[in-house]
């Protein structure tokens, strides 16, 4: 991984700003929060406190069921439920053993109590009139108490589904009650008026199900006994309007939940609030907000309310809660504080208040959060990507540097060190210091060859005079051969000596010879001619196209370069092969090449060819091979502007040597 990503990844530490800012963010609103719960209590409390004080509804015991009446309505007696439609998730089982065979709603105005009865029937039984028995049919038998509290009974079946009449039983002196019975999918629907009059404080109904038209038997049974009627107090409402504050909504419950009175308004979120970008809304909603309550139905028209803090209030203990607000993007907080009547809490003081201010406080010091984490984590990045850029830069420099105060030729060149007082301008002064002692060694072994064959040359011509005037002496047979190799021995260690200076010599003349104009072609053709006869196994082929082949060099080097090529070719031709020469002039420069069957370059060697003290030749001649003729060629091709290479003939059939030839720039 390179280092400006390396100082990017490092700066993702930077992420940890924002994350800091947004647990600070969390636990404020999370503060906030408990102090609108602590609010919210207080105030629940201070109402179920005053309303306790006063009059109250005489309501039964907090166990025992009541029947819920929505006041101000007047439905259409039809049979049918049209008008009941906003009310009909808050019916009541007729028997909540069987909630789902027959369910319950009323609702009064000014003058009657209206019921209506949904019962699911698949085989509804009508009345037989040529029977007269209305008990051996579907029927219901209703139970209502007049002013004085005595109980009065009706009986209501019909022969057909329309107009129906509740009679009196058992002979009672009252007014028929009158309602609409409609067959609808899965059973019937029956409603009926009765008149405040007759109505009373209780109701009670029996449902009795016959499924046989022929025996007419009953099956069963659902009852509701005679229980007592729940109905909203305009007192109680008037009581809680003004306890109410602006922005709240009050709710006053029984311990089952049915609305008993309702004051106050939730506050409408302000303009700012609204106009919030999404993104804004969606940051609060799932990265600050805490988790909320389930959603619960707390409509105006609701009739029944739900919840986690009703169920600790019904059980004498108040709670806070916060869920969604109906409609919108905030919260609501909901407080439920019990009113104790005779010792137990049959009334529930609900206070609700939505959370716009808290989402506004929120989402200012969110947005200011964002600005800000934002601003510095650009400048941090920024920061950190320039640094890294410039590090980059001056670490290249560095590398481009140490590379190129390597030559080609092993040569150490001048290496400029950084002045910078830090690390890498240590780095950069230690490769100085390394480089220096590279070429100072480099300078030694360059000149170890000249100085070892001065100090050699002296000895052994001391012992080549000795094995001279020893020969001149009368010796014994035996001791002839022994004169010989010595002799041997000396002419082979001075043809050592001589290989090793001659590189040195060549680099001397190097900088000594003077380039001229020559014709390339006419010295190639000269040396070809004495190189037939140096080597006759070998057949030699010299391919030349006519045209212009001057050149600007030194010609003395390039026959020493020629000798070079040819006698690594006559080292590894075998005797009858041909040697191929070549020249032709390219847009680069001339050409020059030299071809010879023999083995193939080895592969670990190509890169290493040319360089000093490195041969191929493996005991192949008699000579001595230092590994320099390669490295005379390279030095010379190199002098003429060009470079030498090596490469294997198609089919591993030999080696072609090809170097490139300039014209040598005149000396300023």
């Amino acid at each position: 991984m390179r280092l400006r990503r390396q100082l990017i990844l490092v700066a993702t530490v930077t992420l940890a700003l924002p994350w800091a800012a947004w647990q600070y963010l969390t636990e404020l609103e999370a503060f906030l929060r408990q102090g609108e719960e602590r609010a919210l209590l207080a105030g629940a409390g201070a109402m179920a406190g005053a309303l306790a004080a006063g009059p109250l509804l005489a309501l039964p015991a907090a166990a025992q069921r009541r029947l819920y009446v929505r006041p101000g309505a007047r439905p259409v007696v039809d049979g049918y439920a049209d008008e009941w439609q906003p009310w009909l998730d808050w019916t009541q089982p007729l028997d909540p053993s069987a909630p789902e065979r027959a369910r319950l709603a009323l609702a009064e105005d000014e003058q009657a109590l209206y019921l209506l009865l949904q019962v699911r029937d698949p085989r509804v039984v009508y009345e037989d009139p040529g029977l007269n028995a209305p008990k051996r049919s579907d029927h219901l038998i209703i139970e209502l108490e007049d002013a004085d509290g005595a109980p009065r009974r009706y009986l209501l079946s019909n022969s057909a589904p329309g107009w129906v009449v509740a009679r009196p039983m058992g002979g009672a002196a009252a007014e028929p009650l009158r309602g609409e019975w409609q067959d609808v999918a899965g059973g019937y629907s029956l409603e009926l008026r009765i008149p405040h009059g007759q109505a009373g404080d209780r109701l009670g109904l029996t449902l009795v199900n016959v499924d046989d038209p022929e025996s007419r038997e009953e099956v069963d049974r659902l009852r509701l006994p005679p229980t007592p009627l729940l109905r909203p107090s305009p007192v109680l409402a008037e009581r809680l309007a003004e306890l109410a504050l602006a922005g709240r909504r009050v709710w006053l419950l029984d311990a089952q939940g049915w609305v008993l009175a309702r004051a106050g308004e939730l506050s409408v979120p302000a303009a700012s609030a609204q106009g919030w970008p999404w993104w804004r809304h969606f940051v609060y909603r799932y990265l600050i907000r805490p988790p909320l309550n389930p959603p619960r139905n707390r409509q105006e028209h609701a009739l029944r309310l739900e919840g986690e803090e009703l169920q600790a209030a019904a059980a004498g203990t108040a709670l806070a809660v916060w869920r969604p607000a109906e409609g919108r993007r905030a919260v609501t907080g909901s407080a439920a504080s019990p009113v104790r009547q005779a010792g137990e809490a049959r009334l529930i003081v609900l206070l609700e208040q939505g959370s716009e201010d808290l989402l506004l406080f929120t989402n200012q010091a969110l947005g200011r959060l964002l600005a800000l984490t934002g601003l510095v984590l650009l400048l941090v990045v920024g920061a950190l990507l320039g640094y890294a850029s410039l590090l980059s830069a001056r670490i290249r420099r560095l590398r481009n540097a140490a590379e190129a105060a390597l030559g080609q030729d092993g040569r150490v060149r001048p290496f400029k060190p950084s002045r910078q007082r830090d690390e890498l301008g240590d780095l950069s002064r230690a490769v100085a210091r390394s480089l220096e002692r590279l070429r100072e060694h480099t300078d030694y072994l360059q000149t170890l060859a000249s100085k070892l064959s001065h100090e050699l040359r002296t000895p052994l011509a001391v012992v080549g005079s000795s094995l001279d005037n020893l020969q001149a002496q009368a010796l014994p047979a035996a001791a002839q051969p022994y004169v010989l190799r010595a002799r041997e021995g000396t002419e082979r260690l001075s043809g050592i000596l001589r290989a090793m200076s001659e590189a040195q010599r060549i680099e001397e003349s190097l900088r000594a010879e003077s380039p001229e104009t020559f014709p390339l072609d006419e010295l190639l053709a000269n040396c070809l001619e004495a190189y037939r006869a140096v080597s006759p196994e070998h057949r030699l082929r010299l391919d030349m196209p006519a045209g212009d082949y001057r050149l600007r060099g030194m010609p003395e080097l390039l026959v020493q370069m020629l000798d070079k090529l040819m006698d690594n070719a006559f080292s590894f031709a075998p005797k009858g092969a041909e040697i191929r020469l070549g020249l032709r002039r390219i847009k680069q420069g001339l050409e020059l090449r030299v071809a010879n069957a023999g083995p193939p370059l080895p592969r670990d060697m190509q890169a290493r060819l040319f360089d000093s003290m490195v041969s191929l030749r493996e005991g192949r001649g008699d000579g001595p091979h230092l590994g320099l003729g390669l490295y005379i060629v390279r030095l010379v091709a190199q002098l003429h502007g060009g470079g030498v290479q090596a490469r294997d003939l198609p089919g591993a059939r030999g080696v072609e040597f090809v170097v490139l030839l300039r014209d040598v720039p005149l000396a300023p």
